[in-house]
């Protein structure tokens, strides 16, 4: 069955961290809203909150909550923004020794409007083109830290340089994309586990067709490909032949970070070499957990807090085995 195959990563045991993550970090201005607004309309804002985020940081912080090793490399503006990131960071279990704080640059911003009936969110955000590294600027040492490398891709330069690195040391190296780039023809083949959102293989192909999308994408990958899918879980393509993992049904409050959760509880899965099955169960676990809670950082748990979250689910998950199973209710 394609929910007991098992990927047998051959992991490196003498690096000093478990996960090396490069990619983004920001500064969430959450604005919720009792409803989403019509076109050319006001409307009154329920609460405001400055928090942070970003998609790599949020993801290599919960694998470091779940209880791997984490480090994070990547840039911060030099204004307040920055300034709240970087503490903010501080707070969570990651090494930030390859954080640089760039001069004269603004840190990465969202605007993000959540929609309290359902907890779904519209982002707007804006990015400061000197917090991409430049050329020679990256060092290959700060990536081959770890024994799993994930990347966002938002600064393609930088990622296709970090995945040839890490490809080379025998380092797998995951993603996690939601947009198109004519470039990404040639950093998809360096990734050994793409985590795409929904529309960006039927964007990158152009097909209307979500199966039809995700083939063509691994033609080009030639990896494992998934999607996310929201409220219904994640699909994946393994070995010619797709796999549905169904999300866990919750009371959402905000879905921003969702996908990031997700992402760490994959990579978890991988590290601890657990079956399809259970991989993709438990980062649909690690993601609805998230959803219960506000922000995008939030919702971040222990192995212990999404442990409890599956039991009262009725599912008792056995972490060493890899194995779950449905409790009897009642």
């Amino acid at each position: 069955m394609l929910s007991d195959h098992r990927f047998h990563l051959n992991l490196r045991k003498d690096l000093p961290f478990d996960v090396v993550g490069l990619g983004l970090n920001a500064v969430d201005l959450v604005c919720r809203l009792h409803g989403y607004p019509q076109y050319n309309s006001k409307v009154k804002v329920k609460s405001f909150e400055r928090l942070p985020g970003g998609a790599t940081i949020t993801a290599v912080a919960q694998c470091g909550f779940l209880g791997m090793h984490s480090a994070y490399a990547g840039k911060v503006g030099s204004d307040d923004f920055g300034t709240f990131c970087l503490e903010s960071m501080k707070r969570l279990p990651v090494d930030l020794s390859e954080v640089v704080v760039e001069p004269e640059s603004t840190n990465q911003f969202s605007i993000i409007l959540v929609d309290q009936k359902n907890g779904e969110r519209t982002i707007v955000w804006d990015r400061d083109q000197k917090l991409m590294y430049r050329c020679g600027e990256l060092r290959k040492e700060t990536i081959l830290r770890g024994s799993l490398l994930h990347l966002d891709g938002f600064d393609i330069a930088a990622s296709m340089e970090a995945a040839r690195w890490a490809r080379l040391a025998g380092i797998p190296v995951s993603l996690d994309i939601d947009f198109t780039d004519p470039k990404l023809a040639d950093l998809l083949p360096l990734i050994s586990f793409l985590i795409a959102s929904t529309n960006f293989p039927l964007e990158y192909t152009g097909e209307k067709d979500l199966h039809h999308a995700m083939r063509r994408v691994q033609q080009v990958s030639g990896g494992f490909v998934a999607v996310t899918l929201g409220v219904e879980g994640a699909l994946a393509l393994v070995d010619g032949d797709f796999f549905h993992s169904p999300a866990f049904p919750v009371e959402a409050i905000d879905t921003t970070g969702a996908g990031d959760f997700f992402r760490a509880g994959f990579l978890y899965g991988l590290w601890k070499n657990w079956p399809l099955g259970t991989i993709m169960m438990f980062a649909n676990a690690v993601a609805a957990y998230n959803c219960t809670r506000p922000g995008a950082q939030g919702g971040f748990c222990s192995l212990e807090d999404v442990l409890g979250f599956l039991k009262g689910q009725s599912i008792h998950l056995d972490p060493d085995a890899g194995s779950y199973r449905e409790l009897r209710r009642g």
